[in-house]
C-alpha cells in the first residue's frame, strides 16, 4: 500500500509546484507598471542628449508626474523619446515617455 500512496503524493506534489510557477510570471507582470506619463522637455544643448543624458535630466519631472498619477508608485522605467527633435533658442525639445510602476 506505500507504493501507491508515494507516487500520487509525488505527483501532486509536483503539481502543486507546476501551478505556483505558472501562476507567478503572470501575477509580477500585472503588479508591475501602473500607468505612463508623457511630456516635452527641453535639453539645453546643441547635440541630440544619449539615453542617460535624458534619464538623468527627466528623472525628476516624471517621478512628480507618476506620484501624482498614483501614490502607489515606486519606481520608474524610461520607455524613450519617441518624437521628433525640434531644434529651438533653448536647445533641443522632445516628448519623453516613462512607465510608472508599483514594484521597487
Amino acid at each position: 500500500m506505500q507504493t501507491t500512496r508515494l507516487p500520487k503524493k509525488l505527483l501532486s506534489i509536483t503539481l502543486a509546484a507546476l501551478a505556483v510557477f505558472a501562476v507567478a510570471p503572470a501575477s509580477q507582470a500585472q503588479a508591475g507598471v501602473l500607468g505612463q506619463v508623457s511630456f516635452m522637455f527641453t535639453f539645453r544643448t546643441n547635440h541630440q542628449p544619449s539615453d542617460q543624458e535624458v534619464f538623468n535630466a527627466t528623472w525628476n519631472t516624471a517621478w512628480a508626474a507618476c506620484r501624482q498619477q498614483s501614490s502607489r508608485t515606486r519606481s520608474l522605467s524610461l520607455v524613450g523619446t519617441p518624437g521628433a527633435w525640434l531644434a529651438n533658442k533653448q536647445g533641443l525639445t522632445t516628448q519623453v515617455v516613462w512607465n510608472c510602476h508599483d514594484n521597487p
